[in-house]
């Protein structure tokens, strides 16, 4: 194989690859990129595969003799980051030594024969919706903070996508809260299914803040996420995803609507000396229009408070400071109006969601306050 192209343009294609390269040393060929040129076509394509995820780009080159090989991954990256601007060229033999080259700097790796490279999934399916990349990157900021990170319950590690006709819901549980959002797309199914929070952490980098279409295709085992040039895989989680409706209180004795860019910064405050080690709860106490925020350790106390339009009986309640402002900041996302919380009581957890519509839905349990 010997190819050319822009330091640059050869930077973007093979970086986002990196997110499904092996780090865990089990299997050399997974900790590779695996580049194969096509001269007819003028084109190179670079996957990745952990056997979870994986990327495959494809793009233009200057293609001076076809073939493929496993090239270190890491390795491989770095030194074509630290090349300076210019053309850079791939060349390699028939025992996969590798040289790279641009300018006046060069080195010399070994690389690895196609034939190790693990077997791909079909990346196809019968299966498919469109949605725009800045709104579906905006859902998933909304609820991968609450995917439980520990494997105590599997499905619970992923984000459950319920399609419905024109609808998607995402939602994340990692048993102390439940986030929902849910969004229009081009959609006439009716499915559902989970995907890796590790996975969707990698998507989320990849997505874009404009208006920019995302195919998403999935098989009973895959989904794949296709962008113009690069295509995104993963396994999904073949579990079942808890029945988080039936979490979800229906009657409250305590509403208030408030500012939520006004309570962010009476909870950072709060947060100041709040030690996460020693469990220290956020007390809320919903008076007649006002909140009390009170934060009190070995560290210190924070006093706050901020007005909001209060309904039924006041109550003080207690929250892990850290799960109140992530679902704070993830009402934010989508509006900086005024926001409802919902009490049942001390005990019984609590709601945030829009006034109107199902664009965000928080439900927090609370901590026991002493």
């Amino acid at each position: 194989m010997f190819i050319r192209m822009d330091k640059k343009e050869l930077l973007d294609a093979v970086t986002p690859a990196l997110c499904a390269v092996s780090s865990k040393g089990t299997l050399p060929a997974l900790e590779c990129l695996y580049f194969s040129a096509d001269e007819k076509e003028g084109k190179v394509t670079v996957l990745a595969f952990d056997n979870s995820k994986g990327v495959k780009t494809t793009f233009s080159a200057s293609v001076l003799a076809p073939g493929g090989i496993l090239l270190p991954g890491q390795k491989l990256v770095s030194f074509i980051r630290s090349l300076p601007d210019g053309e850079v060229s791939i060349s390699s033999d028939d025992k996969f030594l590798t040289t790279i080259s641009c300018r006046k700097s060069k080195l010399e790796i070994a690389g690895m024969s196609e034939a190790n490279f693990p077997a791909l999934p079909e990346l196809r399916g019968d299966k498919s919706f469109i949605v725009k990349q800045s709104v579906l990157k905006k859902q998933l900021g909304a609820v991968l903070f609450s995917v439980q990170t520990k494997d105590l319950k599997p499905s619970l590690t992923g984000v459950l996508f319920e399609l419905k006709k024109n609808l998607l819901t995402l939602v994340s549980c990692d048993g102390y809260r439940i986030s929902k959002t849910t969004q229009e797309c081009e959609n006439e199914l009716e499915e559902k299914f989970i995907v890796p929070g590790r996975t969707l952490n990698e998507l989320v980098r990849l997505l874009a803040d404009d208006e920019e279409e995302l195919k998403i295709i999935f098989t009973r085992r895959h989904i794949i996420f296709e962008f113009e040039d690069l295509i995104f895989f993963s396994r999904l989680i073949e579990e079942e995803f808890i029945d988080y409706k039936k979490s979800l209180p229906q009657v409250f004795s305590c509403t208030m609507l408030f500012d939520p860019i006004e309570a962010e910064a009476g909870v950072e405050r709060c947060a100041l000396v709040i030690d996460d080690n020693a469990r220290s709860p956020l007390s809320i106490t919903i008076a007649e229009d006002v909140v009390y925020l009170k934060s009190q350790t070995a560290n210190g106390k924070v006093e706050e408070e901020f007005s909001a339009d209060v309904q039924g009986e006041g109550l003080t309640i207690g929250f892990n400071n850290r799960y109140f402002l992530e679902a704070l900041r993830g009402a934010l996302l989508f509006t900086e109006e005024k926001v409802f919380a919902e009490f049942v009581n001390p005990m019984s957890g609590a709601v945030i969601r829009p006034t109107e519509g199902e664009e965000f839905y928080y439900l927090l349990l609370p901590v026991r306050m002493q």
